[in-house]
């Protein structure tokens, strides 16, 4: 991956010829990552160069760090690892240095494009009470709650919503309810003409931010069992059960913006035509199946939130923003 201008010194003064020695001569030329990412098991079966088994983007071989550490480049402490494997395994060290970004350009006094913590229903001060201004620094932020999130009391790691795997998507949100039966038993939904559209849209969104590709199901044969829920990818070979970038449990958070209708003069979308909370995440959740997780039931945690274009925390325009964020092993 690229070095980041101020990590430079970080790397010993040959680490070009270290790199080009572990990528090329080590490997062979192939990943080396044997599920250290969490996206696979048993080694990766990327080639430099060649089509990406599963995302069919070209492979970039690279050298990851296990311990995160650049000043230790044993060579038990390098693997070469395609970019979408590496991607995976740095994802929370991005995501430590995306919410250290976030806090330097508020205290800077520049406002970050979306900010979890800033969407949050701000508290309800007594009439003629002004709310304290919150300090960027502190947990909960811009949230109007001094609480710290689960386990900060005690000064363990938090497990709520934070920062993560942000995926943005344009686009009027539609909601997913339930599933109807036709004479002939055949399931669907009664808005399927917007649904399926608005599904392929954040799956497309999440594969083009990770370089995954969503599962696409083998084509059904008439006359045959439909045994499609079991049977591999056919892009990659990896059943349902493995298709996914994170293995793990997750958090996710959903800020929606939904069109504001000319004749509604309200503060918050809780008209009946802005959707049902509930709707609005599953479609969502169902929609990164495949994509992001192989099962929607490694959520364990999340929350799904409306807003009109223009509010705190909102786009400028109707779409979501998706913050996924996985547990790391170990937390209680």
């Amino acid at each position: 991956m690229p070095i980041r201008a101020e990590d430079r010194d970080r790397y010993p003064a040959d680490w070009d010829r270290i790199s080009e020695r572990i990528r090329t001569v080590r490997s062979g030329g192939r990943c080396e990552c044997k599920g250290q990412c969490g996206r696979h098991r048993g080694r990766c079966r990327a080639w430099n160069g060649e089509p990406h088994p599963e995302t069919r983007s070209r492979v970039v071989l690279t050298v990851a760090h296990l311990d995160r550490v650049p000043e230790n480049c044993d060579e038990a402490n390098l693997v070469a690892m395609c970019q979408a494997c590496h991607l995976a395994y740095d994802a929370q060290q991005h995501a430590a240095t995306r919410a250290r970004t976030r806090h330097e350009q508020q205290t800077a006094g520049m406002t970050p494009l979306f900010d979890p913590d800033q969407t949050r229903q701000p508290s309800r001060e007594a009439p003629g009470q002004a709310a304290a201004a919150p300090d960027p620094a502190s947990p909960g932020a811009g949230s109007g709650a001094s609480k710290p999130r689960a386990g900060e009391r005690e000064g363990k790691p938090a497990t709520g919503p934070g920062p993560g795997l942000v995926v943005t998507v344009l686009g009027e949100p539609v909601g997913q309810g339930a599933i109807s039966y036709g004479r002939h038993g055949r399931g669907y939904h009664s808005n399927d003409k917007t649904l399926r559209p608005w599904r392929a849209k954040v799956a497309q969104a999440a594969a083009d931010l990770t370089g995954q590709h969503p599962f696409t199901k083998p084509p059904k044969v008439r006359g045959q069992k439909d045994d499609r829920r079991v049977r591999p990818c056919t892009v990659c070979g990896l059943k349902p059960g493995e298709h996914g970038l994170y293995r793990g449990p997750l958090v996710v958070d959903i800020a929606l913006t939904v069109p504001a209708l000319k004749t509604v003069r309200r503060r918050w979308p809780t008209t009946r035509s802005s959707g049902d909370w509930d709707h609005l995440g599953r479609a969502i959740s169902d929609a990164l199946t495949g994509v992001l997780w192989p099962d929607d039931s490694q959520v364990i945690d999340g929350r799904v939130r409306k807003f009109y274009p223009g509010a705190a925390g909102a786009l400028t325009e109707p779409g979501a923003v998706i913050t996924i964020t996985p547990i790391p092993e170990g937390t209680p």
